[in-house]
């Protein structure tokens, strides 16, 4: 149990840093490619479009070839294409990559949540909020190192191959680790629909996504902006966030066995709740940056209870649930952006902000929903 566990860490680790070696990518991306934003838009939705259409699947790939089998080939498929990101000049032929990569990339993601599930029942005690904070650290490792690297004048193609090669080393290293097992035979298989309950918990991993992703895609606007900070200082606030973040997921196993599903998710989304009601109401930037680390703290622990509640539901196969769970998350991602975008310019960002924190009063509600056993 131990090497599973192990195991599970190191693919949440690994997906951290694939992630951030492209976020790191992307301004050479835009350079070698000589877009406009609107175009680069584009672009990085294809991303997630690809993560849309493996999604729904991945829990049936998993179910039938095992955890391992799906995350080895999206792994080697991701170290594969890093370095045709980062050289790529056709817009055409970039957007198809990054469509491969997303595939590639969401099939991780729903395998390794569909094995941290497997390893916390099996372990009969809350694990999952520890995975997730090794896929922050390794976000911000990979995101050091990449910036290391690019500080010693590597060429983007020389970074591209470096970071693959460390993926593929984490794979080979803990490759041994990671569940083989199957699905009983004629166990459910098909595209995950979310069912009864399971459409509750989709909708609350939405909206945690969403809070999340408004922090990153809007926190510095918001502090450039409405509470006229430089530019320069902005990337404070989302520091603050995910340095909070982190530190919620790392103590969130041990908050989680003390307090339960149910009063973790509850107070988790009034924290993060009352951390946009200060970014929004208290019109100083020392309360900006305090609410944004509200934020963090409160949103850190919600994800992974979800899945882990995903995981022992009896409403659908545990694999399909987390498959539609993600899926359905994943479009917390990616229209929260541009939902709230729009609002903004109609309204204004501090509405954008507050029915945000509508929606996490209603996450509060329904979190009676997670009491089960």
């Amino acid at each position: 149990m131990e090497n599973a566990r192990n195991g599970t860490a190191a693919i949440f680790f690994l997906l951290g840093c694939a992630i951030a070696t492209w976020g790191a990518l992307i301004p050479f991306v835009k350079i070698h490619t000589a877009i406009s934003d609107g175009q680069l838009g584009y672009l990085l939705l294809c991303l997630g479009l690809g993560a849309l259409f493996s999604l729904p699947l991945a829990g049936s790939m998993a179910n039938r070839f095992g955890c391992r089998a799906v995350i080895t080939t999206g792994v080697i498929i991701t170290a594969i294409a890093v370095p045709f990101l980062a050289t790529l000049s056709s817009p055409i032929l970039l957007g198809g990559s990054l469509l491969i990569v997303g595939a590639s990339v969401g099939a991780i993601d729903a395998a390794m949540n569909i094995q941290s599930v497997i390893v916390e029942k099996r372990a009969q005690r809350p694990l999952i909020s520890g995975f997730h904070a090794l896929y922050s650290i390794g976000g911000a490792a990979g995101s050091a190192g990449l910036a290391l690297v690019f500080s010693k004048s590597f060429s983007p193609l020389t970074a591209g191959m470096m970071a693959s090669a460390l993926l593929l080393l984490i794979l080979a290293i803990f490759w041994k680790d990671l569940l083989p097992d199957k699905g009983e035979p004629g166990s459910a298989a098909g595209i995950a629909i979310p069912k009864g309950m399971v459409w509750i918990l989709s909708i609350i991993c939405c909206i945690a996504f969403l809070a999340e992703g408004a922090v990153l895609d809007w926190g510095g606007v918001f502090l450039t902006s409405i509470r006229k900070l430089p530019p320069e200082q902005a990337g404070w606030g989302y520091a603050g966030y995910a340095t909070m973040m982190t530190t919620g997921r790392l103590f969130g196993n041990k908050i989680i066995a003390k307090l339960g599903n149910v009063k973790t998710v509850f107070l988790g989304s009034l924290l993060a709740m009352a951390g946009y009601l200060a970014v929004i109401f208290i019109p100083y930037t020392p309360a900006t940056f305090i609410g944004y680390a509200l934020i963090g703290l409160g949103c850190a622990d919600i994800v992974p209870v979800v899945y882990s509640v995903a995981g022992r539901q009896n409403v659908m196969p545990s694999h399909l649930a987390i498959s539609a769970v993600t899926t359905i998350g994943y479009m917390g991602v990616l229209v929260g952006p541009i939902a709230i975008g729009f609002i903004a310019n109609v309204v204004g960002l501090k509405i954008s902000f507050f029915l945000i924190a509508a929606l996490l009063a209603g996450v509060a509600a329904f979190s009676k929903k997670m009491a089960v056993q």
